[in-house]
């Protein structure tokens, strides 16, 4: 997370705390937001409509 645009939000407590409260682990990185992008825009995404994609690590499930 170091170096995005949000990267000032958590302090060093809540980014050590927050990936052990997350189910896969670790914290979102731009990557795994522009792979969704990327999938929600392209072809293979052409017969979807009206979802929304929690790009969340899993934390949606809680």
């Amino acid at each position: 997370m170091a170096g995005t645009r949000i990267s000032h939000v958590l302090d060093d407590e809540q980014r050590r705390r927050q990936p052990a409260a997350t189910p896969l682990g670790r914290l979102a990185v731009p990557a795994d937001v522009a792979t969704v992008v990327a999938f929600c825009a392209g072809e293979d995404n052409s017969f979807m409509t009206g979802t929304t994609a929690a790009v969340d690590g899993g934390m949606a499930m809680y």
